[in-house]
């Protein structure tokens, strides 16, 4: 069963300022490191310096500066906002986030993969990639593969809370919003660096709820079925680990939240000074669009090659894992 995600969390998270949390808190601790130097001063100026950036200046994921915690944090804080929204609608049907006890396999009746789509405006590739992550053999070599090793307790004992928020970030999350998108009825364009809004107002539509877009994903409700399994990854790794309690947490960057009712949610040991008003998070996503690094410039962009496991990290569950840039099962082909 799949119960429709109530309409007042769907109006919530589909506001212009969450929305825009959403993408700069994503956009901003993958390329830190890669900004220029004087973009890098206006958004430290805001209060958006990311501590712990989620990647190197060549692009390299980094797994061992705890930025995977603040990917488990900040989600933690969502599902906690939205939860406190689900008290106040009294749905008996969805009392409150639940995530995938597993990852739904080929042919689940309540969560089926929307068909791949073909676009006339994308690269060939574009068009390859798309129908390629929503197929069974993925399914089978790759999503598997990831779902046996995160929630192998031996593996679990074998890497940092930091390390494994990391390697879901980048191995699970873009595939999981590719293989679960349904064909756009449009796609938002790039954000202008020189015209204000940074972003047109008719993509705030709470219709408008495209995976593949961090402007739009969380107000679709297939999202949190994913969240929801995250978080509870962060629960095993802390049963594996004999970890108990709250006070565990090093990574919390959270970005700016953009309201007091999401600063009431957020815990008081996680950095949140800086400016929130929407004119700075716009501000902000036009000077990082500038840079022509960010994928505010176009909403379809892709990792082609996608990861394999790389061997730093451990071995996975029976056995060694394949090394970077290899073809394990780790990858998505």
């Amino acid at each position: 069963m799949n119960p429709a995600l109530p309409q007042a969390v769907v109006n919530e998270m589909a506001r212009r300022d969450l929305r825009m949390h959403q993408l700069l808190w994503r956009e901003i601790r993958r390329y830190w490191n890669q900004y220029p130097p004087d973009v890098q001063d206006k958004i430290r100026e805001l209060g958006w310096e990311p501590p712990r950036p989620e990647r190197d200046e060549t692009d390299t994921p980094l797994f061992d500066n705890n930025a995977g915690e603040d990917f488990f944090y900040m989600h933690r804080q969502l599902i906690r906002r939205v939860n406190r929204i689900l008290i106040e609608v009294g749905d008996p049907a969805y009392p409150q986030v639940e995530g995938w006890v597993r990852l739904p396999e080929p042919g689940d009746r309540d969560f089926p993969i929307p068909p791949a789509w073909f676009d006339p405006g994308s690269h060939q590739i574009v068009n390859r990639y798309i129908a390629r992550i929503k197929s069974d053999i993925v399914y089978n070599r790759s999503f598997r593969y990831w779902e046996k090793t995160f929630t192998d307790p031996t593996f679990l004992r074998s890497i940092s809370l930091g390390t494994l928020g990391g390697l879901i970030d980048y191995y699970l999350m873009n595939p999981f919003r590719r293989r679960w998108a349904a064909a756009p009825g449009a796609t938002r364009p790039a954000v202008s660096p020189v015209d204000a809004p940074a972003i047109e107002s008719v993509w705030d539509d709470p219709r408008y709820d495209f995976l593949s877009d961090y402007y739009a994903m969380h107000v679709n409700p297939i999202y949190w079925r994913f969240v929801g399994w995250v978080d509870d990854r962060l629960e095993e790794w802390k049963y594996a680990n004999g970890v108990f309690g709250d006070d565990f947490w090093v990574g919390t960057w959270v970005g700016v939240l953009p309201d007091e009712q999401a600063r009431a949610v957020q815990a008081e040991d996680s950095a949140s000074d800086g400016v929130a008003g929407l004119e700075a998070m716009e501000d902000i996503a036009r000077t990082i669009a500038s840079t022509g690094l960010s994928s505010l410039q176009e909403v379809s962009q892709l990792d082609l090659n996608g990861p394999d496991m790389p061997q730093s990290v451990g071995n996975g569950p029976g056995g060694g894992t394949p090394s970077h840039g290899g073809h394990g099962h780790g990858a998505v082909r």
